[in-house]
Protein backbone atom coordinates (compact mmCIF):
# COMPACT_ATOMS: atom_id res chain seq x y z
CA UNK A 1 0.00 0.00 0.00
CA UNK A 2 1.75 3.56 -0.95
CA UNK A 3 1.37 6.06 2.01
CA UNK A 4 1.22 9.58 0.56
CA UNK A 5 1.53 12.69 2.20
CA UNK A 6 -1.55 15.00 0.34
CA UNK A 7 -3.63 13.85 -2.32
CA UNK A 8 -5.48 15.66 -4.86
CA UNK A 9 -7.16 15.52 -7.87
CA UNK A 10 -7.08 17.16 -11.27
CA UNK A 11 -10.24 16.59 -13.27
CA UNK A 12 -9.02 15.89 -17.34
CA UNK A 13 -9.50 14.27 -20.49
CA UNK A 14 -7.37 11.24 -21.26
CA UNK A 15 -6.95 9.42 -24.44
CA UNK A 16 -6.01 6.05 -25.38
CA UNK A 17 -4.15 5.67 -28.83
CA UNK A 18 -5.27 3.08 -31.13
CA UNK A 19 -1.86 3.61 -33.08
CA UNK A 20 1.76 4.00 -32.87
CA UNK A 21 3.29 7.74 -33.00
CA UNK A 22 6.80 7.32 -34.47
CA UNK A 23 9.14 9.52 -35.77
CA UNK A 24 8.76 11.09 -39.15
CA UNK A 25 9.76 13.86 -40.91
CA UNK A 26 7.58 17.07 -39.71
CA UNK A 27 6.27 17.53 -36.04
CA UNK A 28 2.66 16.14 -35.19
CA UNK A 29 -0.11 18.01 -35.41
CA UNK A 30 -3.59 18.09 -33.94
CA UNK A 31 -5.08 16.63 -37.13
CA UNK A 32 -2.38 13.79 -36.54
CA UNK A 33 -2.58 13.08 -33.07
CA UNK A 34 -6.48 12.94 -33.64
CA UNK A 35 -5.79 10.41 -36.08
CA UNK A 36 -4.29 8.40 -33.64
CA UNK A 37 -6.86 8.34 -30.68
CA UNK A 38 -9.07 5.23 -30.65
CA UNK A 39 -10.72 6.06 -27.32
CA UNK A 40 -11.62 8.85 -24.89
CA UNK A 41 -12.08 9.17 -21.18
CA UNK A 42 -13.08 11.16 -18.29
CA UNK A 43 -10.19 11.27 -15.70
CA UNK A 44 -9.04 11.91 -12.34
CA UNK A 45 -5.23 12.08 -12.18
CA UNK A 46 -4.46 11.62 -8.40
CA UNK A 47 -1.34 13.94 -7.63
CA UNK A 48 0.88 14.08 -4.22
CA UNK A 49 1.93 17.78 -4.15
CA UNK A 50 3.20 17.42 -0.72
CA UNK A 51 1.27 20.28 0.73
CA UNK A 52 2.86 22.90 -1.54
CA UNK A 53 2.31 26.30 -1.54
CA UNK A 54 1.27 26.45 -5.37
CA UNK A 55 1.76 29.62 -5.97
CA UNK A 56 5.64 29.45 -4.42
CA UNK A 57 6.18 26.54 -6.55
CA UNK A 58 8.98 26.36 -9.62
CA UNK A 59 8.41 24.20 -13.04
CA UNK A 60 11.81 23.16 -12.36
CA UNK A 61 10.46 21.23 -8.81
CA UNK A 62 7.39 19.50 -10.64
CA UNK A 63 9.77 18.34 -13.29
CA UNK A 64 12.53 16.65 -10.14
CA UNK A 65 8.99 15.42 -8.91
CA UNK A 66 7.77 13.99 -12.36
CA UNK A 67 4.51 16.69 -11.50
CA UNK A 68 4.05 14.92 -8.55
CA UNK A 69 1.69 12.32 -9.95
CA UNK A 70 0.37 9.64 -7.74
CA UNK A 71 -1.54 7.96 -10.48
CA UNK A 72 -4.96 7.81 -12.45
CA UNK A 73 -8.08 6.69 -12.59
CA UNK A 74 -9.98 6.15 -15.69
CA UNK A 75 -13.50 6.09 -16.80
CA UNK A 76 -15.38 3.96 -19.43
CA UNK A 77 -14.19 4.19 -23.12
CA UNK A 78 -16.07 6.10 -25.12
CA UNK A 79 -15.60 6.61 -29.62
CA UNK A 80 -13.92 10.64 -29.74
CA UNK A 81 -15.37 13.41 -31.36
CA UNK A 82 -14.37 13.22 -35.28
CA UNK A 83 -12.86 16.83 -35.33
CA UNK A 84 -10.08 18.58 -33.68
CA UNK A 85 -12.62 21.72 -32.80
CA UNK A 86 -14.99 19.03 -31.11
CA UNK A 87 -12.12 18.29 -28.60
CA UNK A 88 -11.67 21.82 -27.40
CA UNK A 89 -14.68 23.22 -25.02
CA UNK A 90 -16.00 20.14 -23.59
CA UNK A 91 -17.90 21.14 -20.58
CA UNK A 92 -16.66 18.87 -17.50
CA UNK A 93 -18.46 18.88 -14.24
CA UNK A 94 -17.44 17.65 -10.87
CA UNK A 95 -19.45 16.34 -8.34
CA UNK A 96 -19.64 14.86 -4.47
CA UNK A 97 -22.21 13.00 -3.55
CA UNK A 98 -24.28 14.20 -6.10
CA UNK A 99 -23.88 17.82 -5.64
CA UNK A 100 -22.24 19.92 -8.11
CA UNK A 101 -18.88 21.54 -7.12
CA UNK A 102 -17.33 22.77 -9.88
CA UNK A 103 -17.34 23.12 -13.94
CA UNK A 104 -14.66 23.83 -16.22
CA UNK A 105 -13.89 22.65 -19.81
CA UNK A 106 -11.38 21.05 -22.16
CA UNK A 107 -8.43 23.52 -23.90
CA UNK A 108 -6.48 22.21 -26.31
CA UNK A 109 -6.25 18.60 -25.42
CA UNK A 110 -5.31 17.47 -28.83
CA UNK A 111 -2.23 20.25 -28.96
CA UNK A 112 -1.07 18.75 -25.51
CA UNK A 113 -1.18 15.19 -26.69
CA UNK A 114 0.68 16.67 -30.27
CA UNK A 115 3.38 18.45 -27.70
CA UNK A 116 4.04 15.08 -25.65
CA UNK A 117 4.03 12.96 -29.22
CA UNK A 118 6.79 15.22 -30.37
CA UNK A 119 8.67 15.54 -27.01
CA UNK A 120 8.37 11.47 -26.86
CA UNK A 121 10.01 11.37 -30.31
CA UNK A 122 12.51 13.45 -29.99
CA UNK A 123 13.56 11.59 -26.61
CA UNK A 124 13.91 8.61 -28.74
CA UNK A 125 10.74 7.00 -26.45
CA UNK A 126 7.84 7.38 -29.13
CA UNK A 127 4.28 6.57 -27.82
CA UNK A 128 3.08 3.26 -28.88
CA UNK A 129 -0.87 1.95 -29.28
CA UNK A 130 -2.11 1.84 -26.56
CA UNK A 131 -0.78 4.06 -24.25
CA UNK A 132 -2.85 6.28 -22.31
CA UNK A 133 -2.47 10.37 -22.46
CA UNK A 134 -4.13 12.30 -19.78
CA UNK A 135 -4.05 15.80 -21.71
CA UNK A 136 -4.26 18.57 -18.74
CA UNK A 137 -6.62 19.48 -15.83
CA UNK A 138 -10.27 21.40 -16.87
CA UNK A 139 -11.26 22.17 -13.38
CA UNK A 140 -8.79 23.41 -10.66
CA UNK A 141 -7.24 20.64 -8.53
CA UNK A 142 -9.08 20.00 -5.63
CA UNK A 143 -8.35 18.18 -2.06
CA UNK A 144 -9.80 14.92 -1.53
CA UNK A 145 -11.25 13.82 1.80
CA UNK A 146 -11.63 10.46 2.96
CA UNK A 147 -14.80 8.82 2.38
CA UNK A 148 -16.43 11.00 0.08
CA UNK A 149 -17.07 9.91 -3.39
CA UNK A 150 -16.41 12.08 -6.66
CA UNK A 151 -17.85 12.06 -9.81
CA UNK A 152 -16.54 13.62 -12.99
CA UNK A 153 -18.66 13.91 -16.04
CA UNK A 154 -17.11 15.00 -19.42
CA UNK A 155 -20.47 16.07 -21.46
CA UNK A 156 -20.46 13.07 -24.37
CA UNK A 157 -17.45 11.07 -23.01
CA UNK A 158 -18.69 9.65 -19.87
CA UNK A 159 -18.22 9.64 -16.10
CA UNK A 160 -15.47 8.66 -13.68
CA UNK A 161 -15.56 8.35 -10.19
CA UNK A 162 -13.52 7.18 -6.95
CA UNK A 163 -13.85 7.51 -3.44
CA UNK A 164 -11.07 8.08 -1.14
CA UNK A 165 -9.48 5.80 1.61
CA UNK A 166 -7.94 6.56 4.61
Amino acid sequence: KKHHMNVVAECELAVRLGRDLPLKSSPYTRQDVLDAVADVMSAFELIDDRNAVYKECRATSLIADNAWNAGIVLGPRANPPKTVNAFDGILGTLSVVGQELRTGKTDDPLGALAWVANLAVERGRPMTTGMVVITGSCIPTLPIPAGKEFAFTLDGIGTVRMTASE
